[in-house]
């Protein structure tokens, strides 16, 4: 996959029509952006590894962000920080189910108890956590996607930025106190 999308560590939060946005939830827009069957489907793409979601006001590649976003023909789109922001989540969630808080090893248990209960979460497929977790995550020569952008650890921890019926989740600090009351009541 060739990196058709500008580094989007420049762009340092999610824009104001990001998707992601829970004030955005809900809100009327021309191009139905922010109804809940829309972001049903854009998480899905998301979550099952489709590839990376371009941020609306900076990808013309797209009519209806052209029309109802502003995008400007001839830009380089963005990745959606708000997209970025939930999947660096889900993988930080994944991280901590086999109790040991050293961040950043996703270890066999992680990846196996984050598999066994992602169906009822509606987190990242087996598919999507290797995209997102391996293929873009790693560095090379052992990933080869394009590589997730960075983004500040207190817009992991924003309650600002979700997405609908996301079960809440633990900012890093509560993880590293209490891994064990990281999974999700059944």
């Amino acid at each position: 996959m060739s990196n058709t999308y500008a580094n989007a560590k420049t762009a340092g939060t999610p824009c104001e029509q990001c998707p992601w946005r829970i004030a955005n939830h809900g809100k009327r827009h021309p191009g139905g952006f922010y109804r809940k069957d829309n972001l049903r489907r854009l998480w899905n793409q998301i979550r099952k590894g489709g590839g990376i979601q371009s941020c609306h006001p900076t990808d013309p590649s797209h009519q209806d962000h052209r029309q109802y976003a502003g995008a400007k023909p001839g830009a380089r789109p963005l990745e959606c920080l708000g997209s970025v922001i939930l999947v660096l989540r889900e993988m930080r969630y994944a991280d901590t189910l086999d109790g040991d808080t050293t961040a950043g090893e996703l270890s066999v248990t992680d990846f196996e108890r984050y598999m066994a209960e992602t169906r009822q979460r509606q987190g990242l497929s087996r598919d999507g956590l290797l995209y997102h977790g391996f293929e873009r995550a790693m560095p090379r020569p052992f990933g080869d996607g394009t590589p997730l952008p960075a983004v500040a650890e207190e817009l992991l921890d924003s309650p600002a930025y979700g997405r609908p019926a996301e079960p809440p989740l633990q900012t890093t600090a509560e993880a590293k106190r209490d891994p064990a009351g990281t999974t999700t009541p059944d």
